[in-house]
């Protein structure tokens, strides 16, 4: 949080409601006063981050199949 209360950053993670097989990680940052999208990743692929920490998530990893 800043020091306004505000989370700099989020990370959404959704899962495909048909079958809750697959799922996107959206990552959004403050810019101003609003969120923007910052990284996306869907199943197959891994979300890369370098901010506000360094780490690769691996989408199919969060899956229990």
């Amino acid at each position: 949080m800043d020091r306004d209360g505000l989370f700099r950053w989020y990370l959404l993670i959704e899962p495909d409601m048909a079958d809750y097989e697959s799922l996107t990680l959206r990552l959004f940052r403050l810019e101003g006063d609003d969120y923007a999208e910052h990284a996306v990743a869907t199943s197959g692929t891994s979300l890369t981050l370098t901010e506000p920490v360094t780490v690769t998530i691996d989408v199919d990893d969060l899956l229990d199949l």
